[in-house]
Protein backbone atom coordinates (compact mmCIF):
# COMPACT_ATOMS: atom_id res chain seq x y z
CA UNK A 1 0.00 0.00 0.00
CA UNK A 2 1.19 3.63 -1.12
CA UNK A 3 1.32 6.52 1.15
CA UNK A 4 -0.83 7.98 -1.57
CA UNK A 5 -3.50 5.18 -1.13
CA UNK A 6 -4.12 6.12 2.49
CA UNK A 7 -4.26 10.33 1.71
CA UNK A 8 -6.70 9.58 -1.26
CA UNK A 9 -9.93 9.87 0.40
CA UNK A 10 -9.11 13.68 1.89
CA UNK A 11 -8.50 14.78 -1.75
CA UNK A 12 -11.52 13.70 -3.03
CA UNK A 13 -14.40 15.56 -4.47
CA UNK A 14 -11.18 18.15 -5.52
CA UNK A 15 -10.06 18.32 -8.74
CA UNK A 16 -7.95 15.49 -9.40
CA UNK A 17 -11.22 13.25 -10.11
CA UNK A 18 -10.49 14.78 -13.41
CA UNK A 19 -6.58 13.91 -13.54
CA UNK A 20 -5.29 12.84 -16.57
CA UNK A 21 -2.07 11.23 -17.79
CA UNK A 22 0.41 13.44 -19.58
CA UNK A 23 2.80 12.99 -22.58
CA UNK A 24 4.23 9.31 -23.63
CA UNK A 25 6.42 7.25 -21.63
CA UNK A 26 10.19 7.71 -21.97
CA UNK A 27 9.46 11.63 -22.85
CA UNK A 28 11.26 14.32 -21.25
CA UNK A 29 8.87 17.21 -20.81
CA UNK A 30 8.19 20.03 -18.44
CA UNK A 31 6.70 20.73 -15.79
CA UNK A 32 4.84 23.50 -12.80
CA UNK A 33 3.42 21.96 -10.44
CA UNK A 34 2.40 22.43 -6.50
CA UNK A 35 3.20 19.74 -4.33
CA UNK A 36 0.28 18.92 -2.31
CA UNK A 37 1.51 15.66 -0.08
CA UNK A 38 5.25 14.36 1.06
CA UNK A 39 5.24 10.64 2.35
CA UNK A 40 8.58 9.50 3.70
CA UNK A 41 9.30 5.81 3.90
CA UNK A 42 12.40 4.14 5.92
CA UNK A 43 15.23 5.36 8.46
CA UNK A 44 18.73 6.39 8.20
CA UNK A 45 20.14 5.83 4.94
CA UNK A 46 17.01 3.54 3.12
CA UNK A 47 14.75 6.58 3.47
CA UNK A 48 13.06 7.76 0.06
CA UNK A 49 10.37 10.20 -0.21
CA UNK A 50 7.04 9.81 -2.19
CA UNK A 51 5.87 13.68 -3.93
CA UNK A 52 2.36 13.76 -5.24
CA UNK A 53 1.89 16.54 -7.06
CA UNK A 54 -0.78 18.50 -9.14
CA UNK A 55 -0.20 21.03 -12.05
CA UNK A 56 -2.40 24.01 -12.90
CA UNK A 57 -5.50 21.57 -14.94
CA UNK A 58 -5.17 18.91 -11.48
CA UNK A 59 -3.20 16.68 -12.93
CA UNK A 60 -1.83 14.67 -10.59
CA UNK A 61 2.54 13.76 -10.72
CA UNK A 62 4.01 11.43 -8.53
CA UNK A 63 7.65 11.27 -7.91
CA UNK A 64 9.94 8.89 -5.65
CA UNK A 65 13.44 10.15 -4.30
CA UNK A 66 16.09 9.68 -1.58
CA UNK A 67 15.38 13.30 -0.68
CA UNK A 68 12.66 15.73 -0.46
CA UNK A 69 12.47 17.85 -3.20
CA UNK A 70 10.47 21.04 -1.30
CA UNK A 71 8.07 20.81 1.35
CA UNK A 72 4.13 20.37 0.90
CA UNK A 73 1.97 23.29 -1.43
CA UNK A 74 5.21 24.57 -2.61
CA UNK A 75 5.18 25.36 -6.36
CA UNK A 76 7.85 23.86 -7.98
CA UNK A 77 9.02 23.76 -11.88
CA UNK A 78 10.94 20.79 -13.32
CA UNK A 79 12.12 18.75 -16.01
CA UNK A 80 11.58 15.03 -15.44
CA UNK A 81 11.51 11.56 -17.69
CA UNK A 82 7.91 10.72 -18.05
CA UNK A 83 8.53 6.71 -16.81
CA UNK A 84 4.95 5.81 -16.52
CA UNK A 85 1.03 6.14 -16.36
CA UNK A 86 -0.63 4.06 -13.30
CA UNK A 87 -4.39 4.24 -12.16
CA UNK A 88 -4.75 3.70 -8.80
CA UNK A 89 -8.68 4.10 -7.30
CA UNK A 90 -9.76 5.56 -10.37
CA UNK A 91 -7.29 8.29 -10.36
CA UNK A 92 -4.94 8.78 -13.02
CA UNK A 93 -1.25 9.12 -12.12
CA UNK A 94 2.02 10.19 -14.34
CA UNK A 95 4.77 8.80 -12.44
CA UNK A 96 8.13 10.72 -13.47
CA UNK A 97 11.75 9.89 -12.53
CA UNK A 98 15.10 11.81 -13.74
CA UNK A 99 13.68 15.19 -11.93
CA UNK A 100 15.88 18.44 -12.43
CA UNK A 101 14.74 20.93 -10.98
CA UNK A 102 14.34 24.51 -12.41
CA UNK A 103 12.77 26.67 -10.01
CA UNK A 104 11.29 26.31 -5.89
Amino acid sequence: MTYYSRSLPHYRGTDIDNSKWLHRPGDVKSFSVKIVHVGRYGIGPDRSYQHIMKDLDGNVITFTAPWQVADRMTSIEFTARVYKHHLYKGVKQTVVRNMRLVKR
